[in-house]
C-alpha cells in the first residue's frame, strides 16, 4: 500500500465543567488538516476524546472519498476513548471497508519526536478552543 492510500490522524481533547473541545491533526502525503472544535456539554473527558476521534474520522472519510484512502491510523492519548471508537457500530458503518488502526500515544512524555509535537499541538489547540468558548457558555 502506498503512502497516498494512507492517512494519519492525531486527536486530543480538553474537558472542564462538563464541557469539551477537541483538536485534530490529519496528515497525508498531499495535505494537512489542523482544526479545533468546541463540543459543548459532553459529560466526561472520555466522551470528549471519543467525539474528537469521531469528528476527525468524519473529516478523513470525506477526504478518502476523493483520494482513495484505504488505511487510517488514529493516535490518541486516551485508551478508553480509543476502545469506544474501535467497537462503536455507527463508526464502523461510517468507516466501511477502510482499515483503521487505533494507537495509544503517551501524553506529555517529554520526548522530542514528530508524534509528540502533534500531540502537544492538539492538546494546546483543544485547550485554547475550550477556554475561548467557555467564556460564552459558563457564567
Amino acid at each position: 500500500m502506498s503512502n497516498l492510500e494512507t492517512i494519519t490522524v492525531s486527536v486530543d481533547s480538553s474537558f472542564k465543567n462538563g464541557y469539551g473541545a477537541c483538536a485534530y491533526y490529519i496528515k497525508h502525503e498531499k495535505f494537512v488538516v489542523k482544526d479545533a472544535e468546541f463540543l459543548g456539554n459532553v459529560g466526561t473527558n472520555v466522551l470528549a476524546e471519543f467525539q474528537g476521534i469521531t469528528r476527525a474520522l468524519v473529516r478523513c472519510i470525506n477526504e478518502s472519498r476523493r483520494r482513495q484512502i484505504k488505511k487510517i491510523y488514529v493516535t490518541c492519548d486516551c485508551i478508553p476513548a480509543l476502545k469506544l471508537a474501535e467497537y462503536d457500530n455507527k463508526l464502523k458503518k461510517l468507516i466501511g471497508d477502510r482499515e483503521v488502526i487505533y494507537q495509544h500515544i503517551d501524553a506529555h512524555s517529554g520526548v522530542n519526536s514528530p508524534r509528540q509535537y502533534v500531540n502537544d499541538w492538539c492538546d494546546k489547540s483543544s485547550r485554547n478552543c475550550l477556554n475561548s468558548n467557555l467564556i460564552d457558555v459558563v457564567p
